[in-house]
């Protein structure tokens, strides 16, 4: 039977475990052991503007700044919206990827599709994914930013009324290594 301290109330007998803050101590039968639940989720919300979409592929957006000496970020996912605009932006072949640092950067998203995306008046959504591997030298990862870049040919074009912006909630972990 397994006794759960939720505030320091019992619930049940058995085994004690004392839940804390974040880093929480664990009690079993009398001996400490620590879980430490960091790295944990972050998310940043980080607005685009207009300017700043059209160009994305000379000045890529940063999505989370460095995090500092030893600290690698790891990319989780990110959610996009596009808040749609009086007209829409105009793109060819030209998609998105979350990287380090700048355009040249380490990938460490999968591709992000934009037609049927970028090119929409209406509010519209899509979700970007973490690579499956994306190995990078530590000299290439570690304190380096998280940054959003179009990876086509060119920068998007359209939307003379510079309206359209896009809303990004990115997650991603901070590692000490």
């Amino acid at each position: 039977m397994l006794t759960k301290h939720l505030n320091g109330t019992q619930v049940g007998s058995g085994t004690q475990i004392d839940f804390t803050a974040i880093g929480m101590t664990a009690t079993d039968d009398g001996s400490k052991t620590t879980y430490d639940l960091s790295p944990l989720i972050q998310v940043a919300r980080v607005t685009v503007t207009n300017a700043q979409i059209k160009a994305l592929r000379a000045t890529p957006k940063t999505l989370v700044a460095a995090p500092g000496t030893g600290k690698v970020l790891e990319f989780v996912s990110a959610v996009i919206k596009n808040n749609g605009g009086t007209n829409a932006l105009t793109e060819s072949a030209d998609n998105m990827a979350v990287k380090y640092t700048d355009g040249s950067g380490v990938a460490v998203s999968q591709t992000i599709e934009c037609t049927g995306f970028i090119d929409q008046t209406a509010a519209t959504i899509t979700a970007a994914l973490p690579c499956i591997d994306p190995i990078v030298a530590y000299a290439s990862g570690a304190n380096k930013a998280l940054v959003l870049h179009n990876t086509g040919d060119g920068e998007w074009g359209g939307n003379a009324a510079a309206d359209v912006t896009l809303t990004i909630d990115v997650a991603y972990r901070v590692h000490t290594i």
